[in-house]
């Protein structure tokens, strides 16, 4: 049983059972007074103990050979008995239960063996009434296993729990796992401590702002990579736009009938909706209509929405505007392409510069999508099956952005095995097996192909370029192909394909849409599978180009790019390094914090990844070893471990060599000039390419220093004040130069900054003021109440069995901790803390034997199928919420 001391923090509350407790221990301890303690006068060894122990134990615990080495003989007065009560406890124990003397040795009379027990415990409860308060001498003892784990978690932020290859702490005698007589320090365990303190160290990263510990470990760089990416990743998830969220917003906004004070701002607040692209969202569309072409169709859809009726659900009439919207994102914003290209062919210069590009234009208007001439695969004609429905191909033309009907050439429709058009004569006749579409439809239907006019023009245009197999159609213009059976069978597994071509003499200045379904006829006006046929070069595309250019800035092709294997990667092989596409979300959705707070992300990965010197040094090893473009002996003195590879001389020299192997020299000039600027012998595109990766390259070396330089104390700062809340006390000045000073040797040494910070981690964890608790000892002999530092490491160890908080660290530096109702508030504000749960588990758990139930779980589950992991867990869980 623990040597209970008087309580901190008297609780406000018994329970029951707790009543019960004090009860019966003060009942026992009144009979104990009046029955025992008015005996202790005389000499109870001689009187009592001795007599009894000669009489019926002597024979078997005397001096020669005593059972269970216990000698008897040795004891000859009261204090020789007290000063080994636990021994005398257990004597007690086994005269009372009868165990002793054993069976077939004299035995004593009941009252004989029960004045005996009683001479024993008056004697040790008398000692004990002497000491009353005083909990003796109180060894220094290191953490507990549990107190270690908790303290980091405390100290760091981080659950580590770095004790978890530890052997389990043994139990005193009491039955608890910190006492200092059973908490030791062997050889052993103190390299276990070593391995643990570097294994937080591990955890720690210097950030930009600091020294701080993360989740896992971040010394590698995958790890480091990993840290950093992913925050910009979750930030970047947390904000993904959902266009047609906000278009249906803005409708409901625009009919908003009550409360028709409310603002923009606070209705995009109450939508959990970003107010900067609402607004963006809700102009372009309101002004839609008085554009032309595109803009003016997509007024039009937009005045077509209903007022709302019901607070959610959405009429065909808004699904009809945001096929119309994201038709408009497909053909007119720049195509989505791939962004990473992992093989040993893509030149990494080249790569950067195509994923600027690309992200520079992700809201603007695209020549580049705009087409004249598709293929068009209408789908593939299923097999036969006798119960089917009847089954027909559909095509529709439809004027497009144009005021003007449209004329599309179709050049030789045609079924065929592939979804290509046959290159040969014998992709046409053995690999494809090709057949036309006038062929089946004069043998099929010949009064459809007759309709047709196949090889006719339908404005009479001379006909001496169309073939007899074309089919030429004006728009409005609707196709319907049904398949008799014969039909299907002949045709079963083929695809219909559509050359398309708009007519370029007699709709040079047209704009057509074209719709196809397999099966049945297009539903949606505009869907994924919608093809627009306009001349790039035409005054069409220019008016388009000119009228278009609010709907692309408002709705880009992406607002960001993650790509789903590589994250945040550049995306060129075997070399590390990021591309940051992101500017739509900056430009129209984040708010001004949220810019600053993405920034600061990003500037995160940029210090922590080391992301240019990696890049670099990924980029020579790539040229050395995949492109084997810096072979020979003019490319050895560049190596990429070469500390002196990021120099401004070796950059300098590294630069003019590889634009002069690139086949785009520099233009010659001192060393002096070209310091100041480097230009052309000859201006090209890849010069500037080449260059611009180079000065990109000084920029970030030139900026991670900077930023390293103001970092750096930034960091020592945040480890000293580390080593602080560790000791549990301010440092003095001599342990602050002493942490300073292992500093200076260990960056002298050679190690990072970083490096240098996780060796004072270490040593501030192997450091006793950590790893061992004990009392401050005053001068002299007197009665000295405990110092606040030491009451408050009691206090917290005691609730939390952890380091001492700063609110609780700051009332015990005061010396305020002691004064008045002080140590009852802090007491009364750690009970609310989540942590009081390690009273529960370990101060009740060890008294309670709960504590290690799950590891040491006697139940067989084998025998007992509803005994499951749930209700282990349960059973487990259940009186440490009670407590």
């Amino acid at each position: 049983m623990p040597r209970l001391l008087s309580p901190i923090c008297p609780p406000t509350k018994m329970t029951s059972q707790l009543k019960k407790t004090v009860a019966f221990l003060a009942l026992l301890t009144a009979f104990i007074g009046t029955s025992l303690l008015q005996q202790l006068h005389a000499d109870q060894f001689s009187d009592r103990i001795e007599p009894y122990v000669k009489k019926f134990c002597i024979a078997c615990h005397g001096a020669k050979d005593p059972k269970g080495g216990l000698d008897l003989t040795k004891f000859k007065t009261d204090r020789s008995v007290i000063t080994s009560f636990r021994r005398w406890n257990n004597i007690t124990t086994f005269i009372q239960s009868g165990e002793m003397p054993p069976k077939g040795s004299p035995q004593p009379e009941i009252e004989e063996s029960n004045a005996v027990v009683a001479a024993v415990n008056g004697l040790l409860l008398e000692e004990a009434r002497k000491h009353s308060g005083d909990p003796g001498f109180v060894p220094p003892r290191r953490l507990s296993n549990t107190e270690y784990d908790h303290s980091i978690r405390d100290l760091t932020g981080v659950d580590i729990r770095p004790t978890r290859d530890f052997p389990a702490d043994p139990a005193g005698g009491e039955g608890f796992d910190n006492t200092g007589e059973a908490l030791s320090m062997s050889p052993n365990l103190l390299k276990k401590y070593l391995s643990a303190a570097q294994q937080v160290a591990d955890h720690m990263l210097l950030k930009t702002d600091g020294a701080t510990f993360a989740p896992t470990p971040a010394v590698s760089y995958n790890e480091r990579r990993k840290l950093t990416e992913l925050a910009i990743i979750d930030f970047y998830n947390q904000r993904t736009v959902d266009v047609s969220e906000y278009v249906e917003a803005a409708w409901r906004f625009r009919y908003l009938e009550q409360d028709k004070d409310i603002s923009l701002e606070s209705y995009s607040k109450l939508k959990g909706l970003s107010p900067k692209y609402l607004g963006l969202v809700g102009q372009t569309l309101s002004t839609a209509s008085a554009g032309q072409g595109f803009m003016k169709q997509l007024g039009t859809y937009w005045d077509a929405l209903p007022v709302p009726v019901t607070p959610e659900g959405r009429p065909p009439e808004f699904n009809e505007l945001m096929s119309f919207i994201e038709f408009g994102r497909k053909t007119l914003t720049p195509p989505l392409k791939g962004l990473i290209k992992s093989n040993a062919g893509n030149w990494p210069i080249h790569w950067l510069d195509f994923r600027a590009k690309t992200a520079a234009v992700r809201d603007q208007f695209a020549l580049e999508q705009l087409e004249s001439d598709v293929l068009i695969n209408v789908g593939r004609i299923p097999v036969y099956k006798d119960d089917q429905e009847p089954y027909s191909m559909y095509v529709e033309f439809d004027r497009g952005y144009s005021s003007q009907d449209g004329y599309v050439v179709i050049k030789r429709p045609l079924f065929s095995l592939a979804q290509i058009l046959p290159r040969n004569e014998q992709d046409e006749t053995e690999n494809h097996k090709v057949v036309s579409l006038k062929t089946i439809l004069e043998k099929y239907h010949p009064q459809l192909a007759a309709k047709l006019k196949f090889g006719k023009h339908p404005a009479n245009a001379p006909e001496e370029n169309i073939e007899s197999e074309w089919l030429i159609v004006k728009t409005p213009f609707h196709l319907e192909i049904p398949f008799t059976t014969e039909m299907q069978k002949e045709l079963q597994g083929k695809h219909l394909l559509l050359q398309s071509q708009l007519d370029s003499k007699n709709s040079r200045d047209g704009s057509v849409f074209i719709k196809h379904g397999n099966g049945q006829s297009p539903q949606a006006k505009f869907d994924n599978q919608t093809t627009h046929l306009i001349y790039a070069d035409s005054e069409a595309a220019s008016r388009l180009s000119e009228s278009v250019a609010p709907f692309c800035n408002t709705f880009p092709n992406r607002f960001f790019y993650v790509d789903a294997k590589r994250g945040l990667a550049a995306g060129f092989h075997l070399v590390e390094g990021f591309f940051r596409d992101d500017k739509p979300l900056m430009d129209k959705v984040l708010t001004d914090a949220e810019i600053r707070q993405l920034n600061k992300l990003w500037e995160e990965l940029d210090f922590v990844t080391n992301r240019t010197e990696t890049l670099l040094r990924g980029f020579v090893w790539f040229e050395r070893s995949e492109r084997h473009v810096l072979h020979g002996r003019d490319w050895d003195y560049l190596r990429a471990e070469d500390p002196a590879l990021v120099t401004a001389e070796m950059l300098e020299r590294f630069e003019l060599q590889y634009l002069e192997k690139m086949g785009t020299p520099a233009k010659p000039g001192t060393e002096e000039e070209r310091r100041r600027v480097v230009e052309p012998a000859t201006p090209s595109e890849k010069f500037d390419m080449v260059h611009g990766f180079f000065e990109d390259i000084r920029a970030g070396l030139k900026r991670q220093q900077e930023v390293l330089a103001a970092a750096e104390p930034k960091g020592l700062s945040d480890i000293l004040a580390f080593a602080a809340r560790a000791y549990k006390r301010p440092l003095n000045d001599e342990e602050t130069a002493s942490l300073q000073s292992l500093y200076q040797l260990l960056r002298e040494e050679g190690q990072t900054v970083e490096q240098s910070l996780r060796g004072l981690v270490t040593a501030i964890l192997m450091s006793p003021e950590f790893i061992y608790r004990y009392n401050e000892t005053p001068k002299g002999k007197g009665i000295v109440p405990l110092s606040d530092r030491d009451l408050a490491s009691r206090l917290s160890y005691f609730l939390w069995a952890s380091v001492p908080d700063p609110k609780l660290l700051e009332s015990a530096q005061a010396q305020q901790l002691a004064h008045g109702d002080n140590l009852q508030l802090q007491a009364n504000r750690m009970l609310q803390d989540d942590r009081i749960g390690a009273l529960a588990r370990e101060f009740f758990g060890q008294w309670l034997r709960y504590r290690d139930y799950l590891e040491k779980d006697p139940i067989n589950a084998e025998a007992f199928p509803g005994y499951t992991d749930e209700l282990r867990q349960a059973m487990w869980q259940e009186p440490i919420e009670l407590g």
